[in-house]
């Protein structure tokens, strides 16, 4: 439930904003205040043992390990049992023993969002205390006591040292995301489809876009649902890129821009301007730093957007596992997501790295001029410098003499 923020000093209403900005009511909290990425990113950074540990061990990481202990049939609800504590912090037993009378029934209100929200099972999540029991055992031993015997003999695949928030939060994505797909595809539903022929696939027809102009010239005519990374150094026009290309896509299909790098911003504002946005009013939608789960669920609306943008994997904390789902529940859809680039012209975030080989096309974008590589150029068509306004690309260098061509 998307709201203006709430005043941070305002404290007396039972409201609080979240890591992504959605607005949390204690009161009253619904399924739709509950966000998969407010849930990493909070749990990620909250200790356990109330902070009382010889170095920061988060409860992502925790429930990571009480998932890794549960059985194959518990680990979803393992991972997830502690979500709430995203909400309402990690408050140490005995407190919450003293307190119980007012915590539970909060913390009860949560769990039964978080439960709808991500389809849980309630037997399932009572299920899982001795391996909490289990796992609270060796992190006392380990990073209370400094004994690491326990944890050496225990049957996990975790490392021994504890993790950065950063690297907790990502790991508790993924593994959420791939514990997720058994759901979206149970095997007793699998068929196995007729293998293709030769001539099957020689004599097949495919949708593909019929470009012209610019966009034929540097991406050939690509399918209808051809994935592009825009990539590049910070403040070298990968926003202006992107927001020329939605205006030229939204001729050929709606376009919905999930801005997490700049969001409603002036800066965002001016390159709307310089592009002249206004043109393809009702074509082009742009949300605000929605959430991955957000993202999903409005792409699965009857008359959702045809060609998905988003801005960027490096703001989005996009993984590959994310992406993969987003290509393989939406068959039909364009995705294009921005990403920054190192000195050496690779992608910073390893995921990022993994994306761009799943991708049909690499956009390439250096002071304001894009180099593609299209899966979709022939010989005449792509793979040819796309630009805007004045900018041009530069002339390409002569080589330079050998010496045999001198004397």
């Amino acid at each position: 439930m998307k709201k203006p923020l709430h005043p941070v000093h305002n404290v007396y209403d039972g409201l609080f904003n979240s890591a992504s900005g959605l607005v949390i009511d204690l009161n009253n909290p619904t399924p739709d205040m509950i966000c998969l990425e407010d849930i990493a990113a909070a749990l990620s950074k909250i200790c356990r043992f109330g902070g009382h540990t010889n170095y920061f061990y988060s409860v992502a990481q925790h429930s990571l390990l009480v998932a890794q202990l549960a059985p194959k049939e518990l680990e979803l609800e393992a991972l997830m049992h502690d979500a709430a504590e995203a909400y309402l912090g990690d408050v140490i037993k005995p407190l919450k023993v003293l307190i119980a009378d007012i915590y539970t029934g909060i913390e009860n209100k949560f769990m039964d969002c978080i439960i709808e929200k991500f389809n849980l099972d309630r037997q399932k999540l009572e299920a899982i205390k001795p391996y909490d029991m289990e796992a609270l055992e060796l992190e006392h031993n380990l990073y209370q006591l400094g004994n690491t015997q326990p944890w050496l003999k225990a049957p996990i695949r975790m490392q021994l040292k504890a993790w950065h928030p950063m690297t907790a939060e990502v790991a508790f994505i993924q593994a959420f995301n791939f514990l997720q797909f058994p759901k979206l595809y149970p095997m007793a539903e699998i068929k196995l489809q007729k293998a293709i022929g030769v001539n099957d696939l020689i004599e097949a027809n495919f949708q593909c876009y019929e470009f012209t102009d610019k966009l034929l010239a540097a991406f050939g005519k690509p399918e209808r649902n051809f994935k592009m990374l825009i990539e590049g150094r910070e403040k070298n026009g990968k926003t202006r890129m992107m927001l020329e290309l939605a205006k030229l896509f939204s001729a050929f299909r709606k376009v919905y821009i999930n801005s997490h790098e700049e969001g409603k911003s002036k800066t965002l504002q001016d390159a709307y301007n310089a592009v002249n946005m206004k043109e393809v009013a009702g074509k082009v939608m742009l949300v605000h730093k929605e959430p991955f789960d957000h993202m999903v669920h409005r792409l699965k609306q009857k008359g959702s957007a045809g060609i998905i943008i988003g801005d960027s994997i490096d703001y989005m904390k996009m993984t590959e596992a994310q992406f993969n789902l987003l290509v393989d529940t939406f068959p039909r859809k364009v995705f294009i997501f921005i990403t920054w680039t190192d000195p050496k012209g690779d992608p910073v975030t390893s995921h990022a790295k993994k994306i761009r080989k799943r991708v049909d096309i690499i956009l390439t974008v250096k002071n304001r001029v894009g180099y593609p590589v299209s899966r979709f150029a022939d010989g005449e068509h792509g793979n040819k410098p796309i630009y805007f306004g004045d900018t041009k690309p530069p002339a390409p260098q002569q080589p330079k003499p050998s010496q045999s061509t001198l004397f």
